[in-house]
């Protein structure tokens, strides 16, 4: 029961990159 824990983990950290990338490019 461990897969699943990490694939969300690295799913919650690209969109918090996406997130970030996405804000410098709007300002």
């Amino acid at each position: 029961g461990k897969i699943v824990p990490v694939m969300l983990d690295h799913a919650y950290f690209h969109m918090k990159e996406l997130e970030r990338v996405l804000a410098k490019k709007g300002k």
